[in-house]
């Protein structure tokens, strides 16, 4: 048996696992709970990838804006993001 719990939120990570359980041929609806906590698993993974690709172009962007006009500013919002994205990939290896 799995149990997840949420709160209301529309366009979490699950929506393509809750997708494939609607429709009753595939391959999650006719596996175990083995396959089922694999695929949540998997959602879960692409979409912490998907958030720290984010944070990697916006640090691309704020790295060419400050190349091409140095801004004490923008250095800072590109440390900021720096760190987020390492606190990021920490709860990853920590979870």
């Amino acid at each position: 048996m799995v149990f997840t719990f949420q709160s209301d939120i529309v366009g979490d990570a699950f929506d393509e696992v809750r997708l494939k359980l609607k429709i009753s041929q595939i391959k999650v609806r006719k596996s175990n709970t083995d396959f089922l906590m694999y695929e949540l698993l998997e959602a879960t993974i692409v979409s912490y990838f998907k958030i720290i690709e984010e944070f990697g172009e916006k640090i691309e962007e704020l790295e060419t804006s400050v190349m091409s006009k140095p801004d004490t500013t923008i250095l800072r919002k590109i440390y900021k993001l720096r760190r987020s994205t390492v606190q990021t990939n920490l709860k990853l290896l920590i979870n």
